[in-house]
């Protein structure tokens, strides 16, 4: 690899070259275990889902759900600052003991190191929970608080013995099962120190710890398209159900499901809400097709729109789109619309990018909704008087962003954070977002520099297209409007290549020739 060269301006480095292989390693996490990693529970850096829990560590996973940001002092709750557990970690046995969720086999032993069974875990969420004193009187420990636990719903299911050593999948779905219990505490009151067990309604452990809120429903805007039509939002923002909320680093890739219902998990503020993790719903009816999956787009004899596209290298399926759907071509109605609105990616010369969205919201099989998302890739060759050159120009000459600001032309790097013209120079890539009128006005422009050289080791077609290209050992996909300088057709595997890479971190130009050094 000669060089490499980073996203511009990117705080976060945006792991263009790790990103493929990465992506399928997180894939595979379990989605319970991924839920209390991202809202900080448990250790995701740490442990794995099939890692044992030790008690120590079990009772750490309860001490950052309640103080995620406090260090409670030994002895804080309680006489009893257990002479068994290391320093670094006595404020944490401390805390579980004085709140009651791990008691110890003693005053003086908690034995840390000691794997958790499966009747101590439901022991401990039973008395995290607040419902104790149900367990004891239901018969303590374990049947009663196994009892209380099945009550509760909270079980994570399954032919389970008493015994068997606990990981940390069986943890986290426990934390994820009891969402939505109400939570108990004890008040203390009078004189006497008489306590009375206060049932808060309606609030979760989630919400009464950590002002986490949980909500449902379907992603109307992002930063490109609004369903509903109304004023676009602002990147690392989204609406669900129209409602305005922020995404947080791990939710940040929520923006690209428009249309799909989710579950989300927010934190509320005088900001507003920013949600914090997300999941999609089983019933969503939306399939998400990249330039490179669609082979055709037909109209049918019935008069409506007929959408071919790969499900492997060769082989194509097909849907149906109604007569009557709506098309919304980078976040704007189409009042009419063609078959190349819909597909305009079709003609490799206009070097148009990105993909569609299709969605069956009353699940008929006929998809009522079609949202493109398309973009130009260019690398820049000169930025005179704010008239950017390219070394493809454009169909419809250079692209101006003269007064870009009046013209409501949004400049972004690729965190979507705003820029000014000046930082654009030779060599760096630029996607240009147009409007769907005859006059094509940029709507928004993505910046970036991210170049890599090395050497080729496979090529991956579909159909007639290459689709991915693997470089130094790493696989890229490729951009679906791959544009290639190769004037004396060498590119095959072991040719030198530059691989040059669209703000989505797709190869969008692969230079044999060396033309832009």
């Amino acid at each position: 690899m000669k060089r490499i060269i980073t996203i511009l301006l990117s705080v976060i480095a945006i792991l263009t070259f790790a990103a493929v292989p990465a992506f399928s390693e997180e894939a595979a996490i379990d989605k319970n275990f991924e839920f209390a990693s991202v809202l900080g529970f448990i250790d995701g850096d740490n442990f794995a889902p099939e890692d044992v829990i030790s008690r120590i560590e079990l009772a750490e996973v309860f001490y950052n759900i309640v103080f995620p940001t406090q260090n409670i002092e030994s002895g804080f709750w309680g006489e009893s600052d257990f002479p068994d557990v290391p320093a670094a970690k006595k404020h944490i046995a401390s805390a579980v003991y004085g709140m009651g969720v791990m008691r110890g086999y003693s005053d003086s032993i908690f034995a840390p190191d000691d794997i958790v069974t499966y009747n101590q875990l439901v022991k401990t969420m039973v008395s995290f929970l607040g419902y104790d004193l149900m367990a004891q009187n239901m018969g303590g420990y374990p049947s009663g608080y196994l009892s209380q636990a099945t009550r509760l719903q909270i079980l994570p299911g399954g032919n389970i013995s008493g015994n068997e050593e606990v990981i940390y999948e069986m943890v986290a779905k426990m934390l994820k099962q009891s969402i939505g219990v109400d939570i108990a505490i004890w008040n203390h009151t009078g004189t006497d120190g008489s306590a009375v067990l206060d049932v808060q309604e309606d609030v979760d452990y989630l919400e009464y710890y950590r002002n986490i809120h949980i909500g449902k429903g379907t992603v109307t805007a992002n930063y490109l398209t609004n369903l509903n039509g109304d004023k676009e939002t602002q990147y690392f923002d989204v609406k669900i159900n129209s409602e305005p909320m922020s995404v947080g680093e791990w939710a940040i890739s929520l923006q690209n499901l428009i249309g799909y219902e989710v579950i989300v998990y927010y934190e509320v503020s005088d900001m507003g809400k920013l949600i914090l993790y997300y999941e999609e719903t089983p019933n969503t009816n939306a399939i998400k097709l990249n330039a490179n999956q669609i082979a055709s787009v037909v109209e049918s004899s019935a008069g409506s729109t007929k959408i071919s596209y790969y499900i492997s290298d060769y082989d194509l399926a097909e849907i149906t789109l109604s007569r009557s759907a709506t098309a919304i071509y980078n976040g704007a109605f189409l009042s009419s619309y063609s078959l190349a609105d819909i597909n305009p990616f079709s003609d490799a010369s206009k070097m148009v990018d990105g993909g569609i969205t299709l969605l069956d919201k009353d699940g008929s099989g006929n998809y009522d909704t079609v949202i493109i998302d398309a973009f130009e890739t260019y690398i820049v060759n000169s930025v005179i008087d704010n008239v950017i050159y390219t070394y493809d120009t454009p169909s419809n000459g250079s692209i101006d962003i003269s007064n870009y600001k009046e013209r409501n032309i949004d400049i972004l790097n690729v965190l979507g954070e705003p820029l000014t013209p000046d930082v654009i120079k030779k060599g760096y890539i630029i996607s240009v977002y147009r409007e769907n009128t005859p006059e094509k006005k940029v709507k928004r422009m993505i910046v970036s520099k991210d170049v890599m050289s090395g050497i080729v080791d496979e090529i991956e077609k579909q159909g007639n297209k290459i689709s991915a290209i693997t470089v130094n050992g790493v696989r890229f996909e490729a951009s679906g409007a791959l544009k290639i300088f190769d004037n004396r057709n060498q590119l095959r595997a072991g040719v030198s290549v530059d691989l040059y890479f669209s703000p989505l971190r797709k190869v969008a130009y692969i230079d044999v020739d060396s033309n832009f050094t």
